[in-house]
């Protein structure tokens, strides 16, 4: 089991993961005002070659392209329903690129927006967006 192995590969060293999906994606052409996380779904061949490309240059394993996936992130894009399907695809493609002997870890990122009294959020929301990642 991976897991287990995860445990053991920690205990023997460093364990290197990859870099920045983001600056990548931007590089692939994707625009700045365009979700990265969005990228999933519309451009996954884009998203699986920046995973392979950091396997191939040596690292242990991969974050999920998921950094601003929670509902409440992808409201400011008008994609707060498509959370999980963008989630799924994100773990999906992270996986293939890793295949069987490497690891992937979920990335949940800031929401962006501030938890009441400082803001409007209200924790109970975040917590469902972040719930609604997680799984």
């Amino acid at each position: 089991m991976l897991r287990a192995k995860l445990i053991e590969r920690i205990r023997k060293g460093m364990l290197f993961l990859d870099g920045a999906m983001g600056t990548q994606l931007m590089l692939a052409g994707v625009e700045p005002h365009e979700s990265n996380d969005y990228q999933n779904i519309r451009s996954p061949d884009v998203v699986r070659t920046v995973h392979e490309r950091y396997f191939e240059a040596g690292c242990d394993a991969a974050l999920t392209n998921t950094l601003g996936a929670s509902g409440v992130a992808l409201a400011r894009h008008g994609l707060a329903d498509q959370a999980r399907p963008i989630n799924l695809a994100a773990a999906r493609l992270a996986r293939e690129a890793a295949g069987d002997d490497r690891w992937v870890f979920g990335d949940i990122g800031p929401s962006g927006e501030f938890l009441e009294p400082l803001g409007t959020l209200k924790a109970a929301v975040l917590k469902a967006a972040i719930t609604e990642q997680v799984e």
